[in-house]
């Protein structure tokens, strides 16, 4: 069985996969953070959500981290 996920990723200031254009951006971003874990430290999950709902809280101020979204499948 598989699980989606939703993830709200630190990365590099200048964002070098442009992660948030594309579903193909941010699967290759997801397979470069799996070769450069420390462009990646900070994560927030959450069970309940879609990615569409993690873009949100990209831009909601409250949770607010200059953070990239990425889906991982469990």
């Amino acid at each position: 069985m598989t699980q989606k996920v939703s993830a709200i990723k630190n990365i590099h200031p200048k964002n070098p996969s442009n992660i948030l254009q594309s579903k193909q951006s941010m699967e290759r971003f997801l397979q470069n953070s799996l070769r450069y874990s420390k462009v990646s430290d900070q994560y927030f999950f959450d069970n309940l959500e879609g990615i569409s709902d993690a873009i949100n809280h990209f831009d909601d101020h409250f949770l607010n981290f200059s953070s990239s979204i990425s889906t991982f499948i469990l």
